[in-house]
């Protein structure tokens, strides 16, 4: 009798499609992103320069002075348009983050991933690193370069077949992680 519920059990699970899977781990990944979400002060040295750009016209950290201060330039480019619409620095980063954290875990999840297993181990090892979970919600740029390595990997993989046009874009994205 026991093993007639084990067996009816296990039948059930392997029954639900891989898109379940895929949708169940996306949600509870976007779940304790949610849950967890904070900007480092690190940060705030880079998002000193966007509100200098956007409220005294001076890319630099004092609005006097013509100094960088950035780790990463294209992370507060994306930054410039949304403080500029919302005078919200951590609103701003969570639209972005919320976004290319979105996007690297489709890429994951769904073009990369073949199989349930592949599915719920990708996920388990995401949640469970504590490391990942905490900078893909820093407030630092740290999703958009899981972001831009998820669509290298998608594009070095996606074919056997190299043409100028692919080797181009992968050079791009190679450069923007840089």
């Amino acid at each position: 009798m026991h093993l007639e519920k084990k067996n009816h059990f296990v039948k059930k699970i392997s029954s639900v499609s891989i898109v379940t899977y895929r949708m169940f781990m996306m949600a509870l990944f976007m779940a304790v992103f949610f849950m967890y979400f904070w900007i480092s002060d690190d940060a705030y040295q880079g998002y000193v320069q966007v509100v200098n750009l956007v409220e005294n016209g001076v890319f630099g950290y004092n609005a006097i002075e013509r100094i960088n201060t950035s780790t990463c330039i294209l992370f507060e480019f994306l930054m410039i348009p949304l403080y500029y619409v919302f005078r919200d620095l951590f609103l701003s980063a969570f639209i972005i983050h919320t976004i290319t954290n979105g996007i690297a875990l489709y890429i994951l999840l769904f073009k990369l991933c073949k199989t349930k297993a592949c599915v719920v181990s990708s996920g388990v090892v995401l949640l469970g690193s504590y490391y990942f979970m905490s900078f893909c919600s820093s407030g630092l740029e740290n999703s958009l370069i899981f972001m831009l390595g998820a669509i290298f990997i998608n594009m070095y993989t996606s074919t056997e077949e190299w043409s100028y046009r692919k080797i181009i874009g992968l050079v791009l994205i190679d450069s923007c992680l840089l």
